[in-house]
């Protein structure tokens, strides 16, 4: 390589040479000539001076000249090498296909080149080895000493110089000479081996020299840049093309989902509309449509409560926007019946928000944020619903009354039978007459079973005649300041009897002063008395205790009352009168504790499989508890016992029957 410099030099130097010493003689003579013409005295001193400063004004542009004469003549096949060079590297780099690259390295690069052949061995990282672009088997696994060294250094190896590597590496080596590899030059990027590529030897027979190794080095640069986008560009490609099924294949999900979501929004039966944050309409269905009876271009737009002019319509849905994780619910009914119609139309509005589900934030994981984007409001025709309920309720009504006339007089008339069988008859039989003993025993039970039944069949009717009422919105409700403690005393007394006959200890358990709480007295009564008898009938051991306490929630902060049991309900903030009755009972199983407070449903069908009640007591104590503004759970373990707790606003007006703060 050294020597081809030097010639090369020296060439160069000798051929400048010449050209300055002819150029010097002649401007020698031409200038002497010149002044001898003007002062016919011959100046070889001056002659000589101007040409020397024309020789230092020619100097590199003939040097210049020389070599690049020189190069042509001598050295064409070297110049030939760069200007292909450059021309592939301007295909490399219009060339984005893995497959194209691959092909104008290894098939037109050896033929612009003059070479007998190259190849490329590119990293199959999940295998560990680098395999042959080209069809075969030739592969060089990663933990060659091959690779290693190639790793190492970064620098080409040149195939007939192996003695000059390590031992280790010439068995590597070895294989590739007898490949016919002349250069095997490394490809790396960003500090990584990605692959090998191989030249082959040239045409003409000789070896490639250093400057034609160095032009390959920069070209394998290059060619490892190529190789790396073609490859991040054809995962790029089979990403995208995923990406695109999916997104095809999600588009379709999609549309089969709306036009299912379409259907059977079209073919709802009940009316349903969508509207933003603000009541503007911007959906319905043709129910909806029915029941305003207007065309949709008089409805998308306007806003929802003059679509459907109720007042309650837009506080419920300020209620929603407040709740957006509630369904609210609320009931409408005309002031006036529609024309052509008997009665009023009641309709059940219940309404959620509409929330969706942005982008996760950067940096915080899968979270998302739900934003209420609008309000889904759905109307439920309840008219025939209410009609038959109202009947239902006349007719319970007027029933349970024509019932309690004859049963007052069946009671009357078996409490004149006993009192008279008393004073008449008995003291007229025998003590030794056995018979008639054993006779008046049996009338005497007959008489306390008419009794005893009578005055169950009174406490069904009065419960039916209550549910009726509370239903109908006809009970007087009495309200004024109430003493707490005097409310469980009274009950506890009325129960007491009940208690002793089954031997069960019952205990108050109330602190020193208990706040008044605004309610109705004798409902409220009638509400523990129930939970009383209730716990007494379903406990044959232990113990039955009331409790009372007052409940204080912060403003500002979760609005639950979980030492108030796992299933206390959310509660306002404020302050609240909790009122506990828990006996040692056989308990209730977990998916019958919210059945329990359905109208019929009796608790000793669910507990014990036979009816051991009117199943209406705990739904009168449900309403009269909401009545209030309050709420009541229950709590139990089976083979336990129930806890049955209500909790009531303290310090609230429900004169006008307001709910809970």
């Amino acid at each position: 390589m050294e020597i081809d410099w030097l010639i090369n030099r020296t060439l160069v130097y000798t051929l400048l040479t010449g050209l300055l010493t002819v150029v010097y003689l002649l401007t020698v003579r031409v200038v002497g000539r010149i002044f001898e013409q003007h002062t016919g005295v011959p100046n070889d001193c001056m002659a000589g001076v101007i040409a020397a400063a024309v020789l230092f004004l020619l100097f590199n542009p003939l040097r210049i000249y020389t070599q690049r004469f020189v190069d042509r003549t001598l050295y064409r096949e070297q110049l030939d090498l760069y200007q292909v060079i450059r021309e592939i590297s301007e295909d490399l780099s219009d060339t984005i296909f893995l497959g194209d690259v691959v092909t104008l390295l290894t098939r037109k690069v050896p033929w612009r080149l003059g070479l007998s052949a190259a190849d490329l061995l590119l990293l199959d990282e999940p295998r560990k080895l680098y395999r042959s672009s080209a069809e075969g088997t030739w592969r060089i696994p990663t933990s060659s000493p091959l690779v290693k060294w190639l790793q190492a250094h970064n620098s080409p190896l040149a195939v007939h110089k192996s003695s000059r590597f390590p031992p280790e590496v010439r068995p590597a080596i070895q294989e590739l000479a007898e490949q016919n590899v002349e250069i095997c030059l490394p490809l790396h990027h960003h500090g990584v081996l990605t692959g090998l590529y191989l030249f082959g030897s040239k045409l003409s027979g000789n070896l490639l020299n250093r400057q034609e190794v160095e032009a390959l080095v920069l070209f394998g640069h290059q060619a490892a840049a190529a190789l790396q986008n073609a490859q991040q560009y054809r995962e790029l490609r089979d990403y995208s093309r995923q990406l695109e099924a999916r997104v095809a294949a999600r588009t379709a999900e999609l549309l089969d989902e709306r036009d299912r979501l379409d259907t059977i929004l079209q073919n709802i039966a009940d009316g349903l509309v969508v509207t933003d944050t603000g009541g503007t309409i911007l959906l319905s269905n043709p129910a909806f449509l029915r029941i305003v009876g207007r065309p949709t271009e008089n409805v998308i737009g306007h806003a929802l409560w003059e679509v459907f002019p109720f007042a309650e319509l837009e506080a419920l849905s300020g209620q929603v926007l407040e709740q957006p994780n509630e369904v609210v619910t609320v009931e409408v009914s005309e002031t006036q019946p529609a024309a052509g119609r008997a009665i009023p139309n009641v309709y059940r509005v219940m309404s959620c928000a509409l929330l969706q589900r942005r982008t996760p934030l950067l940096g915080q994981g899968l979270r998302t944020r739900p934003e209420i984007s609008g309000v889904v409001t759905l109307l439920h025709d309840v008219t025939r619903e209410a009609e038959v309920d109202r009947l239902k309720n006349e007719f319970l009504s007027t029933v349970s009354h024509e019932l309690r006339t004859p049963l007052t007089s069946i009671l009357g008339f078996a409490r004149v039978i006993r009192r008279n069988l008393k004073r008449e008859i008995i003291p007229k039989i025998s003590p030794d007459d056995l018979r008639g003993q054993q006779t008046l025993e049996r009338i005497l039970q007959n008489l306390n079973i008419i009794n005893s039944e009578g005055e169950r069949l009174t406490s069904l009717i009065n419960d039916v005649l209550d549910v009726a009422k509370l239903e109908a919105g006809k009970i007087e409700w009495e309200l004024a300041p109430v003493d707490i403690a005097e409310v469980i005393e009274s009950s506890v007394a009325i129960v007491t009897s009940l208690a002793e006959t089954k031997q069960l200890p019952l205990r108050i358990n109330l602190p020193s002063q208990l706040p008044p709480v605004y309610a109705d007295r004798d409902r409220l009564v009638q509400v523990v008395t129930n939970l009383l008898s209730n716990a007494i009938k379903f406990t044959d051991a232990g113990q039955i205790e009331v409790r009372a306490t007052v409940v204080e929630l912060p403003a500002g902060e979760p609005a639950s009352a979980a030492f108030l049991g796992e299933r206390c309900p959310p509660l306002s903030p404020g302050r609240w009168l909790a009122v506990s009755v828990a006996d040692t009972g056989i308990g209730i199983a977990e998916e019958n504790l919210t059945r329990i407070f359905d109208r019929f449903q009796q608790v000793g069908d669910l507990i014990t499989g036979r009816p051991r009640g009117t199943g209406l007591g705990l739904a009168i104590c449900q309403q009269i508890i909401d009545y209030h503004g309050g709420r009541i759970w229950a709590e139990s373990v089976p083979g336990e016992g129930s806890t049955f707790t209500f909790v009531l606003p303290l310090a609230v007006d429900t004169s006008e029957g307001t709910t809970a703060p």
